[in-house]
């Protein structure tokens, strides 16, 4: 029986003085169940110590790549992390954020299940003293 290939996803994360949160952002990029996924880190001049996180995230990890660029702001650093990406499917996070471990799964499932050009989903806030469950279902564009 033929095994089949994954698609390749690239998830593109905008870095910019988010030390405090950078590590459980990159952990939760790191145990994804869709195995063939390339993370690219674009740190966007942290002036904290983001940069040296992601340093360490890409010599442990061949799926995390890191680039630094001047601060240009954040769609400056997805776009450029656009460039960069091979994926036949892209996926944007934000480096304050973390994303449950079937997160890029679920998304895939949901684009190739509808043939979607894009699948958006909505996302659960946590706060240290609250939380505010909004999370849903993903939801796809034709």
């Amino acid at each position: 029986m033929e095994e089949k290939i994954q698609p390749l996803v690239s998830l593109v994360i905008p870095v910019y003085n988010t030390e405090n949160d950078l590590r459980q952002c990159l952990d939760s990029a790191a145990v994804q169940s869709h195995e063939n996924l390339e993370v690219l880190l674009v740190d966007d001049g942290s002036a904290d110590g983001s940069a040296e996180i992601c340093a360490d995230f890409a010599g442990r990890d061949p799926r995390f790549r890191l680039y630094r660029q001047p601060h240009s702001g954040v769609s400056a650093a997805r776009n450029f992390g656009l460039e960069q990406c091979a994926g036949e499917y892209v996926c944007f996070m934000d480096s304050d954020d973390w994303i449950d471990a079937d997160f890029i799964s679920t998304l895939l499932k949901t684009a190739l299940g509808h043939d979607a050009d894009a699948v958006i989903c909505r996302i659960q806030d946590e706060y240290k003293t609250r939380q505010d469950k909004t999370r849903t279902s993903p939801s796809w564009i034709k």
